[in-house]
């Protein structure tokens, strides 16, 4: 084997072996992340070895395999993980002159559905929240002893309050106090408080 011969099936194997390395680092990620930065040092270690005669046809195999996989980037990630929770579910009871939770939490970009359950005998309520711009548009009645669905889908984050927009003899049911709070935040805020909200403290 002379020395020509011999530096290629070097830089072959070296080349390999990077090759089996960031694949191996892809793996115990969980992701198929290749950053920018690795790929263009992959690159011109690939591009180079045609100069040594490194069999063209594997070069452009590999380099092939790793352009159209691409960086991940952190909202493909978060798409993910969001598509599992398809929908927020959740219940405010109704009562005379209350909402119950009268504070509740829920992420931006996901669609939330909310039942709206009257627990009064006589007097119907409403619930609304008027914020269009931040996708919460929402102006519903609520029967005495009724179940009443609302649905939306919070687009922007912040805190939004909800209320009874009724009036009766008795006054304004908004000031009586019927009223409440929702609290919009981001994905992984959202995920990282549902999640130390369901953990047993000690754990």
């Amino acid at each position: 084997m002379n020395k020509i011969t011999a530096n290629i099936f070097k830089l072959t194997f070296r080349t390999l072996s990077l090759l089996f390395i960031l694949q191996f680092l892809t793996i115990c990620l969980g992701t198929e992340r290749v950053f920018a930065e690795d790929l263009s040092a992959f690159s011109k270690i690939i591009k180079n070895s045609t100069t040594l005669g490194i069999n063209i046809r594997l070069r452009d195999e590999y380099w092939n395999t790793f352009q159209k996989r691409g960086p991940d980037t952190e909202s493909q990630t978060q798409a993910s993980d969001q598509s599992q929770h398809a929908v927020q579910n959740m219940e405010i009871i109704v009562d005379s002159y209350s909402f119950q939770p009268d504070h509740i939490t829920v992420s931006a970009d996901i669609p939330v559905e909310i039942t709206l359950r009257s627990v009064t005998s006589l007097i119907s309520h409403n619930f609304s929240i008027n914020d269009p711009s931040s996708g919460l548009d929402v102006d519903v009645d609520v029967p005495s002893g009724k179940d009443v669905n609302v649905s939306f889908t919070p687009i922007k984050t912040g805190k939004f309050r909800f209320y009874c927009n009724k009036k009766s003899l008795f006054g304004s049911h908004l000031k009586k106090g019927m009223e409440g709070t929702i609290e919009v935040m981001k994905y992984k805020q959202w995920l990282l408080l549902n999640h130390s909200e369901k953990t047993p403290s000690g754990t």
